[in-house]
C-alpha cells in the first residue's frame, strides 16, 4: 500500500514537472488572468454580488482550464517524443488523465483564489456554488481544448479551438446555444428567456466533455506520430464542420424552443425567431429547417413593383397553399393576419377566422380570435367580432383570452 502511494506520489511530481517545465508563460498567464479580474472586480466593487460570480466562476474557470488542458501535452507535440512516452511502462492513458486533472485543479484553484479575494474584500458570498456550477464547463471546454490539440499536435491550435465557442457565449449570451452555454446557472438568475433548459444544459456539457475524452483515447496514438500536412488539413476541415455543428444545434435549440411555446414569446413569433437566429450572422440556419420555415422567418426586400409587405403577404399566402401540412403551417397562416391586418383589416379578421377553424389546437387559434375581438379598425363589423368572441368562449373557455372576449360581449351586449 505504501510503495503505491509513493509510486503514485512520484508520478505525480513527475507530470507536475513537466507541464511546468513547458514554460513558465503557461503557469503566469493564467494567474495573471484570474488576479487583473480581481482587480477589475475591486475597481468595480459597488457591482460584485452572487451574479457576477456566478458568470467569473462559469466563464473563467473553462477557460484558464482550457488553456492548461491544452498543454498537457505540450513537451510531447513540440519535441516529437510521443513514442518514447508511450513505450514507458506507465500508461499512457494515465499519464494523460494526471496531467488533466492537474490542469483541471489549477484552474479551479485561480478561479477560487479569485473570487474568495472579492468575497473577502468587497461583499460575502457563497464561493462554492459557483465554482461546482463551473465545473461541467470545465469538462467540456477543456476537453475540446484536448482533443483539438492532440488533433492538430499543437496546444495553441487546440486552445484556440476551444476559445471560438466560448468567445461566442461570452459576446452572445445564453441564448447562442442554450445547451452548450457556460453560463446556464448565471442566465437562470436573471432570468434570461429560455433559462429554464439550465440544468440540460449542464448534463449536455457533462456528456459532449466525456464524449470527446473517450475520442481523445481514440486519437492518443496521435502523439507517437509526428502530423503531415493532409493531417493538419483534414483536422481543420473537421473542425470547420465541428462549428457548423455547434451552430446549427444552437439554433435548433431555440427553433424547437420556438415551436414549443410559440404564440407565447416575449415578442411577436416572428421576430422573436428572425432575432435568435440573426446572431449567427452569414451561417444559413434557417434552411436547416425546411422551406417552410426559411419562407416563415423570411424578411424580403422590395421590389420595383412592390412594396416589401406586398411580397411577404405573397410568399406567405404561396407557402400556407403549398404546405398546409407543415409543423410551421399556423405560425404561417397567423403570420400572413398579421400582414395583412397593415393594409385590410377586413380580409385579415376573415384569415384570422380561417386560421383559428383550420387549425382549433394550435396556440396561436385563440390569439387569432382575440384579435379580431380587440382589432382597433373600425372596418371591422361587429358581428365578425361577436362571432370571433362567441368562439373564444365556445372553444377556449380555459384560455386568458377568453376573458377579454367575455369583457367584451358584456360591454357592446350587457343583456
Amino acid at each position: 500500500m505504501a510503495g503505491s502511494t509513493t509510486s503514485l506520489g512520484r508520478l505525480l511530481r513527475y507530470n507536475y514537472q513537466v507541464l511546468a517545465g513547458t514554460g513558465y508563460w503557461v503557469i503566469v498567464l493564467p494567474v495573471a488572468a484570474s488576479q487583473i479580474v480581481s482587480l477589475y472586480m475591486m475597481a468595480l466593487a459597488s457591482q460584485f454580488d452572487a451574479k457576477v460570480a456566478m458568470r467569473i466562476a462559469e466563464l473563467m474557470t473553462p477557460i484558464l482550464g482550457a488553456f492548461l488542458v491544452a498543454h498537457s501535452l505540450a513537451p510531447e507535440y513540440r519535441s516529437g517524443i510521443g513514442a518514447v512516452l508511450a513505450s514507458k511502462p506507465v500508461s499512457l492513458y494515465r499519464v494523460v488523465a494526471l496531467r488533466v486533472l492537474l490542469s483541471m485543479l489549477g484552474a479551479v484553484a485561480l478561479v477560487l483564489v479569485t473570487l474568495g479575494v472579492c468575497s473577502l474584500a468587497l461583499k460575502p458570498i457563497n464561493v462554492w456554488v459557483p465554482l461546482l456550477m463551473s465545473l461541467p464547463g470545465l469538462v467540456y471546454l477543456a476537453m475540446i481544448a484536448l482533443t483539438f490539440a492532440t488533433v492538430f499536435a499543437n496546444a495553441l491550435a487546440g486552445f484556440a479551438v476551444a476559445a471560438i465557442p466560448w468567445a461566442f457565449d461570452l459576446a452572445l449570451g445564453f441564448g447562442f446555444h442554450p445547451l452548450l452555454s457556460l453560463q446556464g446557472r448565471r442566465a437562470a438568475m436573471e432570468p434570461e428567456l429560455m433559462s429554464e433548459v439550465w440544468p440540460y444544459g449542464k448534463i449536455a456539457l457533462l456528456v459532449v466533455g466525456v464524449a470527446l475524452l473517450l475520442l481523445h483515447g481514440r486519437l492518443l496514438q496521435r502523439v507517437c506520430v509526428n502530423a503531415e500536412r493532409k493531417d493538419i488539413a483534414r483536422a481543420a476541415t473537421w473542425t470547420a464542420l465541428a462549428l457548423l455543428l455547434y451552430c446549427y444545434s444552437g439554433a435548433a435549440v431555440s427553433v424547437g424552443y420556438a415551436h414549443a411555446h410559440r404564440g407565447h414569446l416575449t415578442q411577436n413569433d416572428v421576430t422573436w425567431l428572425r432575432r435568435k437566429l440573426g446572431v449567427y450572422g452569414p451561417v444559413p440556419v434557417d434552411r436547416l429547417f425546411g422551406r417552410p420555415f426559411a419562407r416563415y422567418v423570411n424578411a424580403p426586400k422590395a421590389r420595383k413593383s412592390s412594396s416589401a409587405s406586398d411580397v411577404r403577404r405573397a410568399q406567405l399566402e404561396q407557402a400556407l397553399k403549398r404546405w398546409p401540412k407543415s409543423i410551421w403551417a399556423d405560425g404561417i397562416a397567423f403570420a400572413l393576419g398579421a400582414e395583412l391586418e397593415r393594409s385590410d383589416p377586413v380580409a385579415s379578421a376573415d384569415q384570422y377566422r380561417r386560421m383559428a377553424a383550420q387549425f382549433p389546437d394550435s396556440p396561436f387559434a385563440p390569439l387569432a380570435l382575440r384579435r379580431i375581438v380587440r382589432s382597433s379598425h373600425a372596418e371591422v363589423d361587429d358581428e365578425r367580432r361577436l362571432a370571433a368572441a362567441r368562439d373564444l368562449l365556445q372553444d377556449y373557455a380555459d384560455k386568458p383570452e377568453a376573458d377579454r372576449a367575455a369583457s367584451y360581449l358584456e360591454e357592446h351586449y350587457p343583456g
